[in-house]
């Protein structure tokens, strides 16, 4: 399942380039609060407790408690899980508190999931950059990073809104997750072409756009 995220920061909702440079910041709450009201799940982080900064504690709980929340960001022990719990988070994400000299300390994901429950808890580590997790393949890591730092991530709001006028979109680009997906795990067997697999992502993302044009005429 994708889950969207919401990034809190100085009181808004903001999108960071590299995780480090602000690119937009919105207040508009309740604007962005019905956008994300059809997923079933988001992903809210509190930037600045994560970083030690500060927190957003008011705003994590006014969202929390009208949009279905997993909640991260500077939860680094069982009293604030407990705490993002009672304010409406549905789970709690833990990241590097569960790791003790550079080891996963299994005791202490036992205290937790012991204290607030195992269903409650998301265990999730970053990497810089993240696409390292997924691949070591050097094309495509330094290709992603660019893309990230042009601010092509922000195509995520334009797709948001095209999805209700484009009806198969989202078939179109699930179906293009899941041929990337199977090239990753085929690639040890098979390599595809880079210009092959460009062609396919490509057909696959004008044939849902041209099928949703046809449709939407043939509704007329």
């Amino acid at each position: 399942m994708l889950i969207p995220s919401i990034d809190l920061m100085g009181g808004r909702i903001v999108q960071l380039v590299q995780g480090e440079k602000l690119k937009l910041a919105f207040d508009d709450f309740d604007y962005w609060i019905e956008r994300f009201a059809k997923y079933p799940m988001v992903q809210l982080i509190d930037l600045d407790a994560a970083r030690g900064t500060g927190d957003n504690r008011a705003l994590v709980r006014e969202i929390a408690q009208r949009l279905n929340c997993q909640v991260g960001g500077g939860i680094r022990s069982v009293e604030a899980a407990q705490e993002l719990l009672r304010d409406g988070a549905k789970r709690v994400i833990i990241g590097s508190a569960l790791l003790r000299e550079g080891k996963i300390d299994a005791g202490y994901a036992e205290v937790l999931a012991g204290a607030v429950g195992p269903s409650k808890l998301v265990f999730a580590l970053d990497s810089l950059p993240a696409v390292l997790a997924v691949t070591h393949d050097a094309a495509i890591a330094i290709s992603s990073n660019l893309f990230a730092i042009l601010g092509l991530r922000s195509l995520f709001f334009v797709v948001s809104g095209a999805m209700k006028s484009l009806r198969y979109l989202g078939a179109g680009l699930a179906a293009i997750l899941s041929f990337v997906g199977i090239k990753m795990i085929a690639e040890p067997w098979h390599a595809i072409p880079t210009g092959l697999s460009l062609a396919v992502i490509a057909a696959l993302l004008l044939a849902s756009i041209g099928a949703s044009v046809v449709a939407a005429r043939a509704a007329r």
